[in-house]
């Protein structure tokens, strides 16, 4: 997939449209002036007729009100800085027809006290201002019932505001319940002064856009603003969707001023000015004597090749790499479902040790991919460091193999499971659609972090952007960014290695607790538990009596002599007692208590469905009994399993082989399990291999694999497992055969035995 894109890029690095475009620098060389109050009063004062359309806002956007044939006088809904009055152009049917009472509404200022009843601040600013606009006085607006209100309307707290808003008549004037444009809520005490102004978060200059989606037009003043942007325009983007308020609704200061909160500050810090009899010494601010001007923004690379196909890179990769994730998760899980798992557990083989194998060979397969795609990668982003380039990949790698074991312990049956983690991987991708790694939120891109896919996609995007700016990724820029979001190459890799821990705990903890059609789960607090971390204090255990146990009365019980029982006395052999495995209401087997003594063959016989294989698995730990318990050796099967595991072999009644290992590589690798090469030197070992190989008449398929085998030479081959590596213990469930000459030859190596 990566050669894919070194050819695309070579046949396209002459082309202008892929070439990196350079931004120039910008110095903002005018300045902005608000709307004073006076001109928000005169703006509501002013009479205002239903005219033809404007060029001006015929040439706008396509917007539901372009249809209409009239607009109202003086006001373009998209660039409308008042937010005292607000006017619907689609009530204007004939042209000249009065809009100032019948299409627009008065918005109110809202005044309120920070604690009830302290209404003296309250009532000195809405003096000041009826003083300084006398104007102010004029504006009367008469509802359908004759009521009038003005352009100020009292509150007694901040609380009857919210009150007011929250009102199901808030908006309706006819209800005297005229919407707020601005809120101040005034405190303090002599010549110290409080305020705060409260804006509508969701500015809507005209009705016609009362459908749109209720975004918000107001900088959130409890948070930090957007970092590391690049244009003053980029710093308080508008989210998509959202009504027109202005032509400079992308910027900082311009929403304050359309919301009106930079002009209403300007009437409070007047009224402070004035009432601390600062404006009696001559000083005050004109009337427009405050303007504002944006901070400038240096120059930048923008759109290179990279950045034209950063999407797609990441989905190339996914693509690429689906196989051998979906290769990790069916081997896994096929090993489960065929019970090659279990067969190794009780054979000794700890969780750990099977989890840590299943990790050695599949990231041994991804390092070598690492390689491979460190070397593509270096080709395609020429002024990247190659060795930062070979950490991402192998990083990366290593949290999605973690992340295919975690998903592979939740299944039991591999078809299932690899659909369901192919699809589990692909999603990765489209969370990077969530959000975008230059302008998402932080929060937002940690969070989808979580799955190595998304992680990946970020970091190769990042890449790419670097890669356009000229730079490169390197150890200088690893933690560099001017995006928005402030995400850095370097945050990807502190994704990955916080991915390898997450999802290896989830993947270690689900191991042990999801419940497989084989073997006992732990139970979901185990971690809690002492005894998991410490192991269960061994005791000697004590063989109940139960020769004379009167539910034993009916059965015919054989006495043995003093030789065996000094074996139960000493521990030895298989001890039974009360043995009884439930499933829902069918018990399989029902206080089952015998003892097999070492040095013989115990043949355990019934009919079908009588609980030989349920009993078998009991005494295995492949499921756990119901009641009763039975020692092994001197080991009791509910405590010390993985003890009597390394001394215990087992035939289980369907063959558990491995398909592509010969029937020496079989012994040996069993033999390894229990020690034999260990405690004995490799030509002993190799010797009882061969050795064992023999007794089951197979040395001359010794280098075939166990799937060439026919089922006569597979039932001999686990035999084979079974006896190897001086097992103390050996089960044997169903292990004869159709072919008689292959039974008489399984007899016989246990009449050797």
């Amino acid at each position: 997939m990566i050669t894919i894109l070194i050819l695309v890029k070579n046949a396209l690095k002459d082309d202008v449209t892929f070439k990196p475009k350079l931004v120039d620098a910008v110095v903002p060389e005018e300045s902005i002036k608000p709307f004073s109050f006076l001109d928000y009063i005169t703006a509501v004062q002013t009479p205002r007729t239903c005219v033809k359309m404007t060029n001006e806002i015929r040439n706008l956007d396509l917007r539901s009100f372009l249809f209409e044939r009239y607009s109202i006088e003086g006001i373009n809904p998209e660039n409308w800085p008042v937010p005292f009055l607000k006017c619907d152009f689609r009530n204007c049917k004939n042209l000249t027809a009065d809009a100032t009472a019948s299409h627009c509404n008065v918005n109110v200022l809202a005044v309120a006290p920070t604690e009830e009843g302290e209404t003296g601040r309250v009532d000195a600013f809405v003096a000041y201002i009826e003083e300084t606009y006398p104007q102010i006085k004029n504006v009367n607006i008469k509802n359908e019932n004759n009521n009038t209100y003005g352009m100020i309307k009292k509150f007694s707290s901040s609380q009857e505001i919210d009150d007011y808003v929250k009102n199901d008549a808030y908006g309706d004037i006819n209800s005297d319940r005229p919407t707020i444009a601005v809120a101040v809520i005034l405190g303090g005490s002599d010549k110290e002064y409080e305020y705060s102004i409260r804006v509508n978060s969701t500015n809507i200059n005209s009705q016609e856009f009362g459908g749109r989606p209720g975004q918000s037009t107001t900088p959130d003043t409890k948070r930090v603003l957007v970092t590391n942007a690049r244009r003053a325009r980029d710093v308080c983007p508008l989210p998509g969707g959202t009504p027109p308020i202005g032509k400079r609704e992308s910027y900082c200061t311009s929403q304050y001023m359309y919301n009106g909160a930079l002009t209403i500050q300007r009437l409070v810090n007047d009224f402070i000015i004035a009432d601390t009899g600062v404006r009696d010494l001559g000083i005050y601010v004109g009337e427009s004597g405050v303007s504002y001007v944006d901070f400038p923004s240096k120059e930048f690379i923008q759109d290179g090749f990279y950045a034209q196909v950063a999407a797609y890179v990441p989905l190339l990769v996914v693509l690429g790499l689906l196989y051998p994730v979906a290769a990790v998760v069916r081997s896994i899980v096929s090993e489960k479902e065929l019970r090659q798992k279990e067969l190794m557990k009780m054979m000794s083989i700890s969780e750990s040790a099977l989890e840590l194998s299943w990790f050695v060979t599949s990231f041994g397969h991804f390092f070598l991919s690492g390689i491979l795609m460190t070397i593509a990668t270096a080709s395609l982003y020429p002024s990247a460091s190659p060795i930062i380039l070979f950490i991402f990949w192998e990083l990366g790698f290593l949290a999605i193999v973690i992340f295919a074991m975690a998903i592979s312990s939740l299944f039991s049956k591999t078809t299932r499971a690899t659909l369901v983690g192919i699809l589990f991987f692909f999603v990765g991708y489209f969370l990077t659609l969530s959000a975008a790694y230059d302008t998402g939120s932080r929060g937002i891109i940690s969070l989808v972090s979580l799955h190595p896919v998304t992680a990946l996609s970020y970091g190769i995007q990042i890449i790419g952007s670097l890669e356009d700016a000229g730079v490169g990724i390197t150890s200088d820029t690893i933690n560099f960014t001017d995006n928005p979001s402030g995400y850095t190459f370097g945050s990807a890799i502190a994704s990955f290695i916080f991915d390898t821990i997450f999802w290896g705990f989830l993947m270690w903890y689900w191991n042990r607790v999801v419940p497989g059609d084989y073997g006992q789960a732990l139970p979901w607090y185990f971690p809690f538990k002492w005894s998991y971390w410490r192991g269960v204090e061994t005791a000697e255990v004590q063989l109940e009596g139960w020769e004379n146990d009167e539910k034993y009365e009916s059965v015919p019980i054989e006495r043995v002599g003093a030789t065996l029982k000094e074996q139960e006395r000493e521990g030895t052999g298989v001890h039974i007692r009360g043995l009884t495995k439930t499933f829902n209401e069918k018990t399989a087997v029902d206080g089952l208590g015998l003892s097999m003594y070492s040095g013989q063959v115990f043949a355990l016989l019934g009919h079908n469905g009588a609980g030989k294989t349920t009993t078998i698995s009991m005494l295995t730990g492949m499921i756990s009994p119901s009641e009763g318990y039975a020692v092994i050796n001197g080991k009791d099967i509910r405590t010390q399993m993985q003890e009597i595991r390394e001394d215990l072999g087992i035939c289980l009644q369907h063959d558990c082989l491995f398909p592509l290992l010969t029937v020496k590589e079989h012994l040996r690798f069993f033999s390894r399990i229990k020690g034999l090469y260990e405690s004995s030197s490799y030509e002993d070992a190799e010797s009882a291999v061969d050795d064992n190989i023999r007794d089951v008449a197979l040395f001359e398929k010794r280098n075939t694999f166990s799937k060439d085998l026919s089922g006569g030479m597979k039932r001999k081959l686990s035999l084979a497992v079974a006896f190897c590596g001086g097992s103390k213990v050996v089960f044997l469930d169903e292990v004869r055969t159709k072919d008689c000459c292959t039974s008489l030859n399984i007899w016989f190596n246990l009449s050797l035995v």
